[in-house]
């Protein structure tokens, strides 16, 4: 087995600045010994909020190299509204995807889309879409996906109940063929 190990390193406001893995290359044989293998930076504004972060992944002979970049936009009360993806092409950043979120008025997500960047007409594409919704003890009743096709079709939901304790009882995912729902799986607990 791969010796793998994760190391985290936090600021002073305990936030995670750092998260490293590394993997021991002689279990494959190869020289090198115990080294990184893939890594996230965190970086944050003068507000101590989250504003991007930067994906590294190794390459064989050149070590650590970045992969994808996330720059984060927060609303007011400091949750995510948008994530813009990019991904490192050798030599700078290319736009890949935004995933857009919104909530409630109690600051639960009730919405995510992701969209794809179109290099050719330069916009974002509609492609997926989840929609959330809330018992009053904030627990996830519905988990609703959805493709775009021109309009946005269901493809999957998700419905959970919960004992009177807050204890999950039930999860159902019903699957959407030619606008029919049936049910995929189911887990009684």
């Amino acid at each position: 087995i791969p010796f793998i190990r994760n190391q985290i390193t936090v600021n002073s406001n305990k936030d995670i600045i750092k998260l490293e893995s590394f993997l021991n290359l002689a279990v494959f044989g190869l020289p090198g010994g115990i080294t990184p293998f893939g890594g996230i930076d965190y970086y944050y504004n003068s507000s101590n909020q989250l504003t991007h972060w930067i994906e590294k992944e190794f390459a064989f002979g050149a070590g650590l190299v970045n992969a994808d970049s996330v720059a984060v936009t927060t609303n007011a009360a400091g949750y995510r509204t948008i994530d813009e993806i990019h991904e490192w092409n050798g030599s700078s950043w290319d736009v890949a995807e935004k995933m857009i979120y919104g909530y409630n008025a109690s600051n639960q997500l009730i919405d995510e889309i992701l969209q794809s960047y179109d290099q050719s007409s330069s916009s974002f594409i509609n492609s997926n879409r989840n929609k959330y919704t809330y018992n009053a003890q904030g627990e996830t009743l519905t988990d609703t996906s959805f493709s775009y096709h021109g309009t946005w079709d269901i493809s999957n939901i998700e419905v959970r109940t919960y004992t009177s304790f807050g204890d999950d009882l039930s999860k159902i995912d019903y699957a959407i063929d030619n606008g029919s729902p049936y049910v995929f799986s189911r887990q009684d607990y």
